[in-house]
């Protein structure tokens, strides 16, 4: 750490030279993100692709701080028999609790997200039909800029779960009815 002092008032400057410069990048780099936990995730992805740890870290742990401020934490009910989950909502988060083998896992949806499942949903959704979870998957993939085919979409089980998990707080929130791959408007 180098300290810097002037007359007055006293500057210290917290690092210098090659640090600065990285931070200074990462903080005055243009983005489409429309939230700060948003601008966040994509700096984080942006770290972990240019091995960036240390920064990571100190990123993650914002965003995990940032998080969990003006949070509402809601329990939900049984799902369907196979277990319950939680989630905490904050405006532009949503934190996800679910329990595999009694043990929590926990798992941040960013509510647009939720907001374009949504408005996908109602307009694929006409008349009471149902709307098959595997082609709004694939929606979902395009907007999202992975180009998955349904087989690559469902064998990449991050996306997936998370995926699900969206749908089933849909559910819970009586938006949408979703069981066995099928959704319908309620």
């Amino acid at each position: 750490m180098v300290e810097v002092f002037s007359n007055t008032p006293i500057e210290t400057e917290i690092y210098s030279g090659k640090k600065k410069e990285q931070i200074d990048k990462i903080l005055q780099r243009q983005s489409t993100a429309d939230s700060f936990v948003a601008w966040l995730s994509s700096t984080e992805s942006l770290l972990r692709k240019e091995n960036k740890i240390e920064m990571l870290n100190v990123v993650k742990t914002i965003k995990e701080k940032y998080i969990s401020f003006n949070t509402e934490r809601i329990t939900l009910s049984k799902i369907q028999g196979k277990g319950t989950f939680s989630m905490k909502k904050n405006g532009e988060v949503i934190e996800v609790t679910t329990y595999q083998d009694k043990k929590p896992v926990i798992t941040l949806v960013l509510n647009e997200d939720i907001n374009f499942l949504d408005n996908k949903i109602r307009l694929l959704i006409r008349n009471g039909e149902e709307l098959k979870s595997r082609d709004l998957a694939i929606q979902y993939s395009k907007w999202k800029g992975l180009g998955y085919t349904w087989k690559d979409f469902f064998c990449d089980r991050k996306i997936h779960n998370y995926f699900t998990i969206c749908l089933r707080i849909l559910r819970e929130e009586n938006l949408i009815e979703y069981k066995g791959g099928i959704i319908r408007l309620k």
